[in-house]
């Protein structure tokens, strides 16, 4: 019947679609409300930070950074902003007596540098199929494309040479 090739057809270009992006491994993280996705292959390391260790520097346009186990300096990174830029997150500390608090941050490296994003979960791994944005959405900073996660939600692929960029 008509109905069966049409599905048949469209069931063919999705089995090609897939095909020619690829998939990837990736860490699945939620920030606020939203689900990133950010492939393995550009993550060096996740750690759980102390607040109290983040330093502001000044020198380099008062950002936040973290000294890694290795010496190194990382940049923090926090992808909430109100008007949609990159900026570093004022981390709040607990009251006198209170127990450190800690931040998750997961390390990536791109173009020599160490910069270290922060998530409020880490959700897991997932294997997906990274799709591009198109129209108003192609042009969004940081993020490469989007994916379709397990639970049917849509994460958004970060581009981890763009963060760099904007750190």
């Amino acid at each position: 019947s008509l109905e069966l090739e049409r599905l048949a057809d469209l069931a063919a270009r999705s089995a090609s679609a897939s095909q020619s992006s690829g998939v990837i491994d990736a860490m699945v993280v939620r920030i606020e409300q939203v689900q990133y996705v950010m492939p393995f292959q550009a993550i060096d390391q996740i750690i759980t930070f102390p607040a109290s260790k983040i330093v502001r520097v000044s020198a380099v346009g008062d950002r936040s950074v973290i000294s890694l186990q290795n010496g190194e300096f990382a940049d923090l990174l926090d992808l909430r902003s109100a008007d949609g830029g990159w900026r570093d997150r004022p981390v709040q500390q607990g009251a006198a007596g209170d127990e450190e608090v800690s931040v998750q941050l997961v390390v990536s490296r791109s173009q020599g540098r160490a910069i270290a994003v922060f998530v409020d979960e880490l959700i897991g791994q997932q294997t997906v199929h990274p799709r591009p944005l198109s129209g108003y959405l192609g042009g969004m900073r940081g993020v490469a494309g989007y994916a379709i996660l397990k639970t049917g939600d849509v994460g958004m692929l970060l581009d981890v040479n763009s963060l760099a960029v904007a750190a």
